[in-house]
Order: C-alpha cells, then structure tokens, then sequence
C-alpha cells in the first residue's frame, strides 16, 4: 500500500507541474537512450567482438610489449615464430589493416582493407558466402603476395549490386591488379569490431 501511496503522490506531483514533467521525461529518455548506447557498446566490443565468427570467445589476441611497456610491432618474421612454434592454440593468424583505394583516377573509391596471411580465415571460423578464401600457394610465405582478394558482403552488394559473376573478375586496388576469389560473409567485418572491411588479401611478407 505504501509503494501505491506513493505513486499517486508522485503522479498528482507531476500533474500539477508540468515543466517538471517535461524534464522528468527527457531524463528519462535521455537515460534510457545512454543505457542502450552503452549495451550496445559492450554487446559490440566484449560479448560479440567479431561479428560473423563461429565460437568468438575462443579468439584472443597477442601483443608485444617492451619491457617499458611500450607496444612494439609485430613483423611477419615474428608472426612466422609463433605460427611455428606456439603449441598451445589451435592457429595463429596475422592482419595488417589499412585504408586503400579501390579503383583509379575520379572513379576512385576509399575503403579499408586487411592484409592477412594464409590462416586468417580458418582461425576466424568463417565460411564463404561465395566462391572461396585462400588455399593451396595463396596461403604461403613467399615474398611478392598473390594478386588475389575477398570481398565483403557489403561490397559485393553495394558496388558490385550482388553479381555472382563477380568471382574471377579483376579490380584494382592501389592501382594492383587483384583477382576476387570470394565474398566473405554477410556478418563478418574482419578482425576489429570497430572497422567493417570491406576486402582481404594475401599480405606480403617482409624481413626474410
């Protein structure tokens, strides 16, 4: 009876102020409108991180550090030590982001892009959506790379309006030539939840 009593005091209060109404419901709104952005926020970056994945929670991600706690690059002769000698996970995989342009002159379009190496895929759990990921000497160590590409989904729908033709085509990337041999899956973004990519390919690997 209380908490009832209670109620109808609080509602006959806000009957007979109605600015104070006004701001009690955007308080509200603006509250509930934080706490959703803020779910969203933790649902993207802790509970679903790699959008598109199968089993993300068994995905963790390695960093160097100096000793000064300084965050040190990882070269491809260093990703090329763990792969071979860490026994501990199932695979390990290495991706360089970064913006390109895919196609040339005023026709030009900015994107951003990851160069992965041969593993990328099989530790990410993904599976094409069309045609396929790296295999055979795609996946190697030889320097030079492989002119070949994944799309994403996004840009298999947007820029090339979903053709199934699309696999086997040539486009131009930072003025290379690249071979698509898939489209990636509708959901899957690549290796940041921050950053939906929209192609990967072979990266070159330096330092031999």
């Amino acid at each position: 009876m209380s908490l009832i009593k209670d109620l109808q005091y609080g509602l006959r209060t806000l009957r007979k102020s109605k600015g104070f109404t006004a701001v009690a419901v955007l308080t509200m709104a603006v509250g509930i409108a934080a706490n959703t952005t803020v779910f969203s926020w933790v649902e993207a970056v802790l509970l679903r991180p790699f959008p598109g994945t199968n089993d993300p929670g068994r995905l963790v991600s390695l960093e160097m550090v100096a000793p000064s706690g300084e965050h040190l690059t990882v070269s491809y002769p260093d990703y090329r030590d763990l792969r071979d000698h860490t026994k501990l996970l199932d695979g390990i995989m290495v991706t360089q982001p970064r913006p390109l342009n895919l196609g040339e002159g005023v026709h030009s379009q900015r994107i951003w892009g990851e160069l992965v190496s041969g593993d990328f895929f099989d530790v990410m759990r993904v599976k094409p959506a069309l045609g396929r990921f790296l295999v055979g000497h795609e996946r190697d160590d030889s320097p030079g790379g492989h002119l070949v590409a994944v799309i994403s989904y996004t840009l298999w729908k947007n820029h090339f309006h979903a053709d199934p033709a699309v696999v086997g085509t040539t486009i131009r990337v930072n003025r290379y030539p690249l071979a698509i041999i898939g489209v990636a899956p509708e959901k899957f973004g690549g290796s940041m939840s921050s950053i939906a990519y929209d192609i990967w390919a072979p990266a070159i690997p330096s330092g031999n």
